[in-house]
């Protein structure tokens, strides 16, 4: 392609192009990654709200639940206990690990 085709296509302009074609990025380019970067951090910290929020919702379903059943630990049976945990624990790690990979 020639740079006319490759500034149309990419929508570079001159400083652009001859920055890529030393091997850098132009000021513009920088500073379309930084917003583009801030716009995606924004997101992740939007769904990471979101998780918390239905990680909450879980857990108050299940206390309401276990209340309103007249739960006891004392007479809980395994697979109600294991439940409980799966219900408290499972949420938190999911919510863990995409905050940890953020």
């Amino acid at each position: 392609m020639s740079d006319t085709e490759l500034r149309k296509f990419f929508d570079f302009d001159q400083s652009d192009l001859i920055a890529n074609q030393n091997g850098k990025l132009s000021v513009k380019q920088e500073k379309q990654i930084q917003e583009t970067e801030k716009s995606t951090s924004r997101t992740f910290r939007y769904i990471g709200f979101g998780l918390i929020f239905l990680n909450l919702c879980i857990v108050a379903f299940l206390v309401f639940n276990l209340i309103s059943d007249g739960f006891s630990f004392s007479t809980a049976s395994t697979s109600d206990l294991i439940s409980i945990i799966f219900a408290m624990v499972f949420p938190t790690l999911i919510i863990g690990v995409f905050v940890w990979l953020m």
